[in-house]
Protein backbone atom coordinates (compact mmCIF):
# COMPACT_ATOMS: atom_id res chain seq x y z
CA UNK A 1 0.00 0.00 0.00
CA UNK A 2 1.13 3.81 -0.62
CA UNK A 3 -0.03 7.28 0.14
CA UNK A 4 -0.33 9.65 -2.38
CA UNK A 5 -0.23 13.70 -0.70
CA UNK A 6 -0.98 16.22 -3.07
CA UNK A 7 -1.03 19.53 -1.98
CA UNK A 8 -2.29 22.97 -3.29
CA UNK A 9 -0.09 25.33 -2.84
CA UNK A 10 -0.94 29.05 -2.74
CA UNK A 11 -4.21 27.98 -2.46
CA UNK A 12 -4.72 30.43 0.37
CA UNK A 13 -4.26 33.05 -1.55
CA UNK A 14 -6.65 31.84 -4.11
CA UNK A 15 -9.05 31.43 -1.19
CA UNK A 16 -8.10 35.47 0.30
CA UNK A 17 -8.70 36.64 -3.56
CA UNK A 18 -11.44 35.12 -5.02
CA UNK A 19 -13.47 34.08 -1.46
CA UNK A 20 -14.40 31.05 -0.13
CA UNK A 21 -17.65 30.15 -2.37
CA UNK A 22 -14.75 30.08 -4.96
CA UNK A 23 -12.52 27.95 -3.39
CA UNK A 24 -14.92 25.31 -2.85
CA UNK A 25 -15.91 25.38 -6.33
CA UNK A 26 -12.08 25.20 -7.12
CA UNK A 27 -11.91 21.88 -4.44
CA UNK A 28 -14.84 20.28 -5.59
CA UNK A 29 -13.22 20.68 -9.55
CA UNK A 30 -9.76 19.80 -8.30
CA UNK A 31 -11.36 16.31 -6.60
CA UNK A 32 -13.11 15.63 -9.52
CA UNK A 33 -10.27 15.60 -11.59
CA UNK A 34 -8.60 13.93 -8.87
CA UNK A 35 -11.22 11.23 -8.72
CA UNK A 36 -11.31 10.35 -13.05
CA UNK A 37 -7.71 9.77 -12.40
CA UNK A 38 -7.52 7.23 -10.33
CA UNK A 39 -7.06 3.56 -12.01
CA UNK A 40 -9.10 1.18 -10.09
CA UNK A 41 -12.58 1.64 -8.42
CA UNK A 42 -11.86 0.74 -4.58
CA UNK A 43 -9.16 3.79 -5.05
CA UNK A 44 -9.67 6.40 -2.38
CA UNK A 45 -9.43 10.25 -2.88
CA UNK A 46 -10.56 12.20 0.19
CA UNK A 47 -9.49 16.10 1.49
CA UNK A 48 -8.17 16.34 5.02
CA UNK A 49 -8.75 19.02 7.17
CA UNK A 50 -5.97 20.73 5.76
CA UNK A 51 -5.85 21.84 1.80
CA UNK A 52 -3.95 18.44 0.73
CA UNK A 53 -5.64 15.20 -0.49
CA UNK A 54 -4.32 11.83 0.50
CA UNK A 55 -4.54 9.14 -1.56
CA UNK A 56 -4.21 5.57 -0.65
CA UNK A 57 -3.32 3.14 -3.03
CA UNK A 58 -3.12 -0.71 -3.21
CA UNK A 59 -1.49 -3.15 -5.47
CA UNK A 60 0.67 -0.86 -7.16
CA UNK A 61 3.88 -1.84 -7.94
CA UNK A 62 7.04 0.14 -6.41
CA UNK A 63 8.17 1.18 -10.27
CA UNK A 64 4.61 2.82 -10.79
CA UNK A 65 4.53 5.02 -7.48
CA UNK A 66 5.13 8.27 -9.02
Amino acid sequence: MSLVLLDLDYFKRFNDIYGHQEGDSCLIAVAEALNQSVRRPHDLVARSLSVFFPIPTSGVPSSDRR
